[in-house]
């Protein structure tokens, strides 16, 4: 959902995940591996959609009734202070 106030993220994401996540290996010399991240888990991921916050700290929030009833009424209010704080100045 996008506003004049700024956006709403849906994403449609691994149901477990609760935020982006970045993995990566150093080498050395093309040969010896320095660091190494844990292999993510291989079972078959299950999909849901979740809302995602502002950068820089992103998580992923659950998304349900209630969750999306007060994300679309934060939209809503924030476009009608606008038209009324206009409405009142006119």
């Amino acid at each position: 959902m996008i506003g004049k106030n700024g956006k709403i993220k849906f994403v449609f994401v691994d149901k477990r995940s609760n935020g982006p996540k970045v993995t990566f290996k150093t080498v050395r010399d093309n040969t010896t591996q320095i660091e190494e991240q844990p292999e993510v888990e291989k079972a078959k991921a299950e999909f849901a959609w979740k809302v995602a916050t502002e950068p820089p700290n992103i998580q992923y929030l659950d998304l349900n009734e209630d969750s999306f009833s007060d994300l679309l009424m934060r939209v809503i209010f924030n476009l009608l202070a606008k038209v009324a704080s206009y409405n009142n100045s006119a």
